[in-house]
């Protein structure tokens, strides 16, 4: 049985997002939604789950 590796998944997904995270402000985003961008992500009730 293979378990969820929640380090691993936030590495990856760090690494997916940072780019469209910098590009945000430059396409008129405010800066409160980009932080709120992780509180969507299917990562985040995995490691809920886990806790």
């Amino acid at each position: 049985m293979i378990s969820f590796d929640c380090r691993e998944y936030m590495r990856r997904y760090r690494e997916r997002i940072k780019d469209d995270v910098k590009k945000a402000p430059d396409a008129g985003v405010n800066p409160a939604n980009t932080v709120a961008v992780p509180a969507y992500c299917i990562g985040d009730v995995h490691i809920q789950d886990m806790l």
